[in-house]
């Protein structure tokens, strides 16, 4: 049960981060230290190691055995995808510039 909760708060993180910026400022910094872990990391998610540490397995593990049959698991998968990471680049940087032009 503690590892759904653990992938539920991981999954509303995400969806925080998308649209409440536009309500939020603080959600910026969310933003910033999310992009400042992927360039650490080599574009691999810290909370996906946490899960993978705690539980043996990721959300998008439970995620690819939902959809498909005979997933396997690989290295790759904390590795973000370049098509989830460049909107949030451009949503940070969207949003500073919006915060340093509304002030």
């Amino acid at each position: 049960m503690l590892k759904y909760i653990f992938y539920l708060l991981h999954l509303l993180f995400i969806f925080i981060s998308f649209f409440f910026c536009f309500f939020y400022w603080q959600v910026l910094i969310l933003h910033f230290l999310t992009i400042l872990s992927w360039y650490f990391n080599n574009n691999e998610c810290i909370i996906t190691h946490l899960e993978d540490n705690l539980f043996d397995e990721t959300v998008i593990d439970v995620y690819n055995k939902c959809r498909r049959n005979g997933y396997k698991k690989n290295n790759r998968r904390f590795i973000v995808p370049y098509y989830q990471r460049y909107p949030l680049y451009l949503l940070f940087t969207f949003n500073i510039l919006y915060l340093f032009y509304k002030h």
